[in-house]
């Protein structure tokens, strides 16, 4: 019987850190910074994503940066 409880609490312990570090912040690091260069010939920033979702259903985003000369550059597609 006690190995059970031993074996239900490691599960739970587990499933916590599976958990927290699936759930983790997931920022850049510190020193991250754009190339200034991109930054500066950026008119425009464009998120497109799709026009329905259920509650809980992943979808898909691609975001596209405007140049000043009009040309669009696709910088991500994420999820779907």
């Amino acid at each position: 019987m006690r190995s059970f409880v031993i074996a239900g609490i490691r599960r739970v312990v587990l499933g916590g850190i599976v958990l927290t570090a699936a759930c983790g912040p997931k920022r850049p690091p510190p020193s991250f910074a754009p190339d200034p260069g991109l930054v500066e010939q950026i008119r425009e920033l464009r998120k497109s994503t799709s026009t329905r979702a259920c509650p809980g259903e992943s979808f898909a985003a691609v975001y596209t940066a405007v140049l000043k000369d009009e040309f669009p550059v696709v910088l991500s597609v994420m999820g779907g």
